[in-house]
C-alpha cells in the first residue's frame, strides 16, 4: 500500500538524519 511506501521513505530520512547528527 501507498501508506506503508511513504512509511518506508520516512524511516530512510530518519535513519540518514540519524548519522547527519551523528557526524556531526
Amino acid at each position: 500500500g501507498f501508506l506503508v511506501k511513504v512509511k518506508k521513505i520516512l524511516e530512510c530520512i530518519c535513519v540518514n538524519c540519524g548519522r547527519l547528527k551523528a557526524d556531526l
